[in-house]
């Protein structure tokens, strides 16, 4: 492992994200939740002159040293749950749609 910036706060789980997770949220964000200002990362992160190219490891040493990476995900294992929630969520509306046109079929005229 490298040396840690002073300030750098890091967030994690035990385990981690892996490989089929749903990820649904990505953010660089402070320790208020917020993200970084683009006056922010034009300070952080300086175009050289020369090349017109960003060096990246001076960039990454700035933005970990106020920001941190939050990951917001549902692991791999929750998915047959989600699915049978899904399904009965759909059977109820199902149901409920076909009770609705029965009784508009038979209503009295």
């Amino acid at each position: 492992m490298g040396e840690t910036p002073t300030g750098f706060q890091v967030t994690a789980t035990t385990r981690g994200v892996l490989p089929g997770d749903w990820v649904y949220s990505n953010r660089i964000v402070d320790n208020a939740g917020r993200a970084p200002t683009t006056a922010f990362l034009h300070r952080a992160c300086p175009l050289s002159h020369a090349s017109a190219q960003v060096n990246y490891k001076t960039c990454a040493n700035n933005l970990a040293a106020r920001f941190h990476e939050l990951v917001t995900y549902q692991p791999q294992s929750r998915y047959w749950t989600f699915q049978w929630y899904e399904m009965a969520i759909y059977m109820v509306l199902a149901i409920v749609l076909g009770g609705i046109c029965l009784l508009w079929i038979r209503r009295p005229t």
